[in-house]
């Protein structure tokens, strides 16, 4: 897990060819994906998905933390943008409410757009914030 937070590759790459459980959680039921995810940390995303990590959650992390890159990746990667926590918010959910309508909430939506993308998310978050 510190080795996902801290984007170390080589100790991750090392963990999982000695058998590391590439979906283990901590106590608070983050896994490394999550927490690579959500520290913009591209390339251990990307080895965790090759071996197999479960992206849905991580997709949530990574849009509200604003890691466009890792959001592409995950989604390239076929994660659900569909996918809820147990609270029921969604990735766009998460990205809108921090406020990140033109990044990762049009990521989320469908494929980066652009800026006519704003609308869309602009009516989504308001509607994830009330």
């Amino acid at each position: 897990m510190t080795a996902a937070e801290h984007g170390d590759l080589e100790v991750v790459r090392l963990l999982l060819e000695a058998g590391a459980d590439k979906n283990a959680t901590t106590t608070d039921w983050s896994t490394a994906l999550m927490r690579a995810a959500e520290l913009g940390h591209l390339e251990v995303v990307r080895l965790l998905l090759k071996a197999g990590a479960d992206g849905a959650t991580a997709l949530i992390d990574a849009a509200e933390y604003d890691q466009l890159e890792v959001v592409r990746l995950l989604l390239e990667a076929g994660a659900d943008k569909n996918a809820a926590t147990i609270a029921g918010e969604t990735a766009l959910m998460g990205a809108a409410k921090y406020g990140w309508t033109l990044g990762s909430g049009a990521l989320v939506v469908g494929g980066w757009g652009g800026p006519e993308c704003c609308n869309h998310c602009w009516g989504n978050s308001l509607d994830a914030r009330s």
